[in-house]
């Protein structure tokens, strides 16, 4: 009888700890903002300069193009930048050595439009505003058009200092 009455103790504290651990999850989904969110799956997806791979493939920039990156991004941190990269593709990985800005017709903190970039071009990359990593619907449909051209063209989103997502 005594066995019975602490097994069911234990499951009145594991259901009651499970209970808490629920309501604690749903209270942090429920009252963190869309920004915070994002933000999160923003780090998540992005990597540092230099560990970007997506998939099987290393993307490796050359120290000029690395320092024209950061200083376009500083100089821009109310407003989002277009640039173009190019350079040589060796085996899986990606060399980049060329960085360019196309002409560029609007900028916002949130927006850019650009020309596109070349069909030669590996990188078509545009920043984001602080750890906000992730492509919109735009973003997206240009990609696929770029892709049509350029097939081993990627698209890269710079969100902070070295911080980058990258999308094949």
């Amino acid at each position: 009888m005594e066995e019975i009455i602490e097994e069911s103790k234990i499951k009145k504290i594991i259901i009651k700890i499970l209970a808490i651990f629920l309501i604690i999850l749903m209270l942090t989904f429920f009252l963190t903002s869309t920004h915070t969110r994002l933000t999160l799956a923003g780090l998540i997806e992005s990597s540092n300069m230099d560990n970007l791979k997506i998939k099987n493939t290393n993307i490796i920039f050359n120290n000029e193009v690395k320092k024209e990156l950061n200083k376009l991004y500083h100089q821009n941190l109310e407003l989002e930048f277009k640039v173009c990269l190019s350079g040589n593709i060796e085996e899986n990985t990606y060399y980049i050595n060329q960085i360019y800005q196309p002409e560029t017709y609007h900028q916002s903190y949130n927006k850019v439009i650009a020309e596109p970039c070349k069909d030669t071009d590996l990188i078509s990359l545009h920043s984001h505003p602080r750890l906000r990593c992730i492509p919109s619907e735009q973003d997206l449909k240009n990609h696929n058009n770029l892709k049509q051209k350029n097939p081993k063209a990627l698209m890269m989103i710079m969100c902070e200092e070295n911080r980058f997502n990258v999308y094949s």
